[in-house]
């Protein structure tokens, strides 16, 4: 990671660029009179110079309420900026004004007509192991585990270090959930299969003193809030499996730009006929979060995993509340010339899933002083995949993605992941909130973000769709547990407090 450098007056014009792989990101703390900057969030966090003008951004709030996440450049700290895929910023004149920019970095313009499948599968595997082992070999952790699913990225890694004679230094760790998305004992399989040590790591819903504690002290060193699901999952896991701190953590994530993310029927219908910009603002302050009329109020770009509360009930319990109509409306406005696929790529896996799905794994590595590897996110992967022909990457008529991924694993590993559908680890948020509520309410109602009257209102109107069979019931529900998160965070998180 690199320390924390300075950037003054006498140093630009300047410009910097985040890799488009997505592994790394760069901060920005900008200060009177120069800029600081490093790939490592605690090194600025924990900079003297920063310490004691942190504040929280009502901005950031704001996006974590609608939207679940807060898209790059910005973060939930005034002055401190972050560069993601595709993002950039220049540097420029005696006040050091940052002007940032955004391209989506991936190209369809080095493409091949035709390829040799076995030849590519066998260069593709080399290539993730290569990629794999030469992090391992430059850390100075001695565990190291790969988060295995039952999924096409995981199962490519495994099926890669497998080949290459890795399995007796790696261990397959897998999360048992409740249900019909349970996916451990397809990954205890696949474990035996190539020769792999598997470990499970168990869903906890109905949480002790003990664990509520953990999770409280991992709240407390957590450098950014994330309202994933599966986010409380994650003390949990270092709760029940303590050799995951300062280990080798392997994550098939960071390939969602360069292999595209197809939208579905439903997105492409709403995408399709949004346009009446006038009638979303006049809906957003009027309509509740839950009502059926919901997804009519969103911009294009939102309905792209983008979610939350209206501004009618943001405005109501949260006093420094600003809408986030107009940023997402400009940036369709940027896009306006993009097709769909392009457009959800882009939104989906720059802002959606780096911000959330990564940044949840980056502070998991930061909190328990681990090393993330994401062999998926490397310059050689991505070149490999820009050069293969449209159709392994994509199947737009059947909504069928990672083509070339899915195609390896049914003829290496007999895996085959149409039959399976898309799987994840999940999290049963209501449950967290049904067996857990005194808590819940308690971090809620003690937070100083909160307007108590007003949140109280929507928590026990959000608790009644919760418990009913509506069609808003699960949304409900993760409403409920998304202001908790936040409100978790901030009254323990210790960069606030200082």
């Amino acid at each position: 990671m690199m320390k924390v450098k300075e950037i003054s007056k006498i140093d630009v014009p300047v410009e910097i660029s985040a890799p488009k792989s997505g592994k790394v990101s760069y901060y920005l703390f900008k200060l009177n009179h120069y800029i600081l900057y490093s790939t490592s969030i605690i090194e600025i966090l924990n900079d003297k110079r920063v310490k004691n003008k942190l504040k929280v951004s009502t901005k950031g709030i704001s996006f974590l309420l609608q939207n679940g996440v807060i898209p790059s450049p910005y973060t939930i700290y005034e002055d401190l900026f972050i560069l993601q895929i595709g993002d950039s910023v220049k540097i420029s004149g005696s006040d050091l004004e940052l002007s940032f920019e955004h391209t989506f970095p991936y190209s369809d313009s080095n493409r091949k007509d035709n390829v040799d499948f076995e030849k590519k599968s066998i260069q593709f595997l080399e290539l993730i192991a290569e990629e794999t082992n030469k992090q391992l070999e430059e850390s100075d952790y001695s565990n190291n585990f790969l988060f295995h699913s039952a999924g096409k990225d995981s199962n490519s890694i495994a099926l890669a270090l497998a080949e290459s004679g890795s399995q007796s230094k790696i261990s397959l760790v897998t999360q048992k959930s409740k249900g019909i998305h349970d996916e451990s004992e397809i990954s205890r399989k696949i474990a035996k299969k190539l020769g792999f040590n598997h470990l499970v790591l168990n869903e906890i819903d109905d949480l002790a003193l003990e664990h509520k504690l953990h999770i409280e002290n991992y709240f407390t060193k957590m450098p950014f809030p994330v309202v994933d699901s599966v986010t409380l999952a994650y003390p949990l896991y270092h709760f029940q499996n303590n050799t995951l701190e300062k280990s080798n953590l392997i994550f098939g994530d960071g390939n969602d730009g360069y292999l595209y993310s197809l939208p579905g029927k439903r997105e492409g219908v709403l995408y399709e006929f949004n346009s009446v910009n006038f009638v979303k603002k006049i809906l957003r302050n009027n309509l509740k979060s839950e009502s059926f009329f919901s997804p009519l109020q969103k911009t294009k770009l939102e309905l792209f995993g983008l979610d939350g509360l209206s501004d009618f009930d943001a405005n109501k319990v949260y006093s420094n509340f600003s809408s986030t109509y107009d940023y997402w409306k400009h940036e369709g406005d940027i896009r306006k010339n993009n097709s769909i696929i392009d457009s959800k790529s882009d939104v989906y896996a720059t802002k959606v899933i780096t911000g959330r799905m990564i940044r949840k794994l980056q502070n998991f590595c930061d909190v328990y002083d681990s090393n993330l590897i994401m062999p998926f996110a490397s310059s050689n992967l991505i070149d490999f995949f820009e050069e293969l022909p449209l159709d392994l990457i994509y199947n737009e008529k059947l909504n069928r993605n990672k083509v070339f991924l899915r195609e390896l694993l049914r003829n290496k590993l007999d895996l085959d992941s149409d039959k399976i559908g898309k799987m994840g680890w999940t999290y049963d948020v209501k449950g967290i909130i049904v067996n857990n509520f005194d808590w819940i309410k308690q971090q809620i109602y003690s937070c100083d973000l909160w307007n108590e009257k007003e949140m109280d209102k929507l928590i026990n109107r959000f608790l009644l769709v919760a418990n009913s069979k509506k069609k808003y019931s699960k949304f409900s529900a993760k409403m409920i547990y998304r202001v908790f998160l936040i409100s978790l965070w901030y009254n323990h998180n210790q960069y606030v407090r200082n």
